[in-house]
């Protein structure tokens, strides 16, 4: 008998045939409701969260609890259990997302009807959460998860000062430096913030004047390295602390096409590294049999808010907002400059590398032909707001600038003044997005 089966006969088989009936009907809600913008369902209000439930659902069954053996997946039973109890609790938190937009779309027009995006997606969610509960009602899972205490206390040796209430309305976060001091340049009245903190994360806080009656607060901080790792502890960390309407990511990035400088802005993004690495066993041309590696990504993206992506659609093709960056960065200059700016809106991707290599560049590519550019930290920063238990969450934007395009030609002799062109027009085209449209984020 099977070690996992020892210590849950009831458990494991209920599990896996829970898997097995329910799995491929929650994929297909995955893939319909993930495209329902283009298709014959409206959107609706907080419709890209209530679309990363489904996302959730299939990435921790698939992820997580794709094998259930123990101690080659689950180091011991107990971790078996805290993990199947981790995720009722994590889809159990969704309840008032749930309630939320119910009690905002309900009304008592006769025959109203709430969007089937919304109705199929919580009773995914609900068929999850009752079969984990049966589970965890087993006295086979509840002895265990009796005994799954903890003892001690921690204790912080630096006590973080946690707001009661919004601080700033955005928060915009960089991963180098040469992107920090381009938009600090852009703020009214900055200066170092009095936060008690004991990494070594970089801050500056100012206004932007909206309205002659009207100023945000914006707090900018810069990662104290590259990469999601990073990136998604300060933006956790800033979303707890200060409850911002707006979290933003500025700087530099590959581009897939276009000319440098100009703007990338997600509307689909995904960590492109996730996926199964194999040796599958091929024969070659001589007849020679051979281990060749294999990678299966697992696209598990995050939507940014449709209706934003909508206006941004429309703002970028309707106002001036790329020429006036573009004519603001004159000064800057370097071999074969663009002559104007552009945007391009679409799928975009994160991965744990800097990328110069064509045939990687190529792999990365092939999971999704739309695909507009890549970079090291967008992934995690849309993360991050959409695990977040502020309610409402914080709307994510990515606004990445292209300074390569992540082939083996990347060391160009114009490098430093491509990011530096780069890094100025994402953060130029930030300030002026929340200047002229801060409506489209609720800021009014």
């Amino acid at each position: 008998m099977d070690k996992e089966l020892e210590h849950f006969p009831q458990a494991i088989p209920y599990f896996r045939d829970f898997v097995n009936a329910n799995l491929n009907d929650f994929r297909e809600h995955m893939r319909e409701f993930r495209t329902y913008p283009e298709g014959d369902y409206p959107t609706f209000y907080r419709d890209n969260e209530v679309m990363q439930v489904i996302i959730n659902i299939c990435y921790n069954i698939h992820e997580i609890f794709d094998d259930l053996k123990i101690p080659e997946t689950f180091a011991s039973p107990k971790a078996l259990v805290r993990a199947w109890h981790s995720f009722h609790t994590f889809l159990k938190n969704d309840d008032k997302l749930f309630n939320d937009v119910r009690a905002k779309l309900s009304n008592k027009d006769e025959g109203f009807s709430f969007p089937t995006v919304l109705t199929v997606i919580d009773d995914d969610r609900r068929k999850v959460i009752d079969a984990l509960e049966y589970i965890l009602s087993l006295e086979e899972v509840k002895k265990i998860l009796a005994d799954n205490t903890t003892t001690g206390t921690q204790t912080d040796k630096v006590k973080y000062d946690i707001a009661s209430k919004r601080v700033y309305d955005v928060v915009c976060i960089t991963a180098i430096y040469k992107e920090y001091e381009q938009v600090i340049k852009l703020l009214g009245k900055g200066e170092d913030p009095q936060i008690k903190d004991p990494s070594r994360t970089i801050y500056c806080e100012g206004e932007i004047q909206i309205t002659p009656e009207k100023t945000i607060k914006i707090l900018v901080a810069c990662a104290n390295q590259m990469g999601m790792t990073s990136a998604a502890s300060l933006a956790s960390k800033l979303i707890s602390r200060f409850q911002p309407k707006v979290v933003s990511m500025v700087g530099i990035a590959a581009g897939i096409s276009g000319e440098i400088g100009d703007i990338m802005i997600p509307d689909i993004v995904w960590d492109y590294g996730s996926g199964k690495s194999s040796l599958i066993e091929k024969i070659n041309w001589l007849g020679r049999k051979k281990d060749v590696e294999e990678f299966t990504p697992y696209r598990f993206p995050i939507t940014t808010k449709q209706d934003l992506i909508g206006q941004l659609i429309k703002i970028t093709k309707e106002t001036d907002i790329n020429k006036s960056v573009f004519d603001l960065g004159r000064e800057i200059s370097f071999e074969n400059k663009p002559q104007k700016l552009n945007s391009h809106i679409g799928p975009f991707v994160s991965g744990s590398a800097v990328i110069a290599n064509d045939k990687i560049l190529s792999q990365i590519k092939s999971q999704d032909g739309k695909l507009i550019g890549f970079d090291m930290e967008a992934f995690a920063i849309a993360y991050a707001c959409n695990v977040s238990d502020i309610t409402p969450q914080p709307i994510s934007i990515i606004l990445k600038s292209i300074s390569d395009h992540g082939t083996k030609k990347k060391q160009h002799k114009d490098k430093d003044e491509h990011q530096k062109y780069a890094a100025f027009t994402s953060a130029n085209f930030l300030i002026l997005l929340l200047k002229r449209h801060s409506e489209i984020f609720n800021l009014n």
